[in-house]
């Protein structure tokens, strides 16, 4: 073969590589690697529950409980808003919440929010797409 033949050839094969490794490359993407989850409908597995807080004056504490008997919860959102007021205070739980697992949020969390009853809790999590809204109960 000559050298303008091998140039040609080597052209050749680059290419066919190029379309092969690019076939491959979008097989593997569509079907054969796990792509992230979207959103799921619906609020998370979270059941609460409520208590004084140790402190007397520092209002209520609320219990934060994983309801799945398999899945763990990453990355919680916890919003509260008093009926009547505007501003509402949040809390990011960085920590994962493993199955039928729990946690309490009050007013360390909250920077100083006290929890009373008529306030709405908002939990969100990763992965849902709503929140799960409770309204704090009279002790």
């Amino acid at each position: 073969m000559d050298a303008v033949g091998t140039n040609a050839f080597s052209k050749l094969v680059r290419r066919f590589n190029s379309r092969v490794l690019t076939l491959l490359a979008l097989t593997l993407t569509i079907a054969g690697c796990p792509q992230p989850a979207g959103p799921r409908v619906g609020s998370p597995p979270i059941e609460f529950s409520f208590r004084k807080a140790q402190i007397p004056t520092r209002g209520m504490v609320v219990g934060i409980k994983n309801a799945s008997p398999s899945e763990t919860l990453k990355r919680l959102t916890v919003e509260v808003r008093s009926p009547g007021e505007e501003t509402t205070r949040s809390h990011v739980i960085e920590k994962e919440i493993e199955p039928r697992d729990s946690i309490t949020v009050g007013w360390v969390e909250l920077d100083g929010w006290k929890l009373k009853p008529g306030d709405e809790i908002s939990v969100t999590a990763d992965r849902y797409a709503e929140p799960k809204t409770v309204t704090v109960p009279k002790p």
